[in-house]
């Protein structure tokens, strides 16, 4: 029992904040990373006396927590499914995360908008642009992808954007 709370223990310190990011990025809330991060740990423990034959720690807590999101989503939709009944006002979420039409449709346009602003620049700003934007690389690695000088990335970034800013304030 003792190893098996060590086993947790260390697979907590090791892996946790890489569990929550996972958990994070496929729901979007931060209380529910975090509520279901603490349970994939529950679900681990549970088991931990029963893994000793478990190769990889990290893909296993991984698994644990891609099968909870998949639950997560199964009972949200299970609450508003056709033919639920709502019984009492709990039942009744009207608060959602999820925006509206309206904001779907507004963050559309200001995507339409950016990539317009972008396209009007020089071929090697909009790449750096979108490598740092879009595919979220770091300066340093763009400047070695794009075989320019540290300096040209920041300038060529700098300039988008600013072009992006001027194109959001006339709007």
């Amino acid at each position: 029992m003792k190893s098996d709370n060590a086993k947790v223990a260390l697979a907590y310190t090791r892996y946790a904040n890489q569990v929550r990011s996972f958990i994070l990025s496929k729901t979007g809330c931060f209380q529910t990373a975090e509520d279901l991060t603490h349970e994939a740990y529950i679900r681990f423990h549970k088991k931990a006396g029963s893994c000793s034959g478990i190769n990889d720690i990290r893909a296993y807590l991984f698994r644990i927590a891609q099968n909870l999101v998949i639950d997560h989503y199964r009972a949200a939709n299970a609450r508003i499914s056709p033919g639920y009944q709502i019984d009492t006002v709990e039942d009744c979420d009207l608060a959602s995360d999820l925006p509206s039409a309206e904001e779907i449709l507004h963050r559309r346009e200001r995507i339409a908008d950016v990539v317009r602003t972008v396209g009007e620049l020089s071929p090697l700003c909009q790449r750096i642009f979108w490598l740092s934007r879009g595919a979220g690389y770091r300066n340093h690695e763009i400047a070695a992808m794009q075989r320019v000088c540290l300096s040209t990335v920041e300038k060529n970034l700098s300039r988008a954007s600013r072009r992006c800013l001027r194109m959001q304030q006339a709007a």
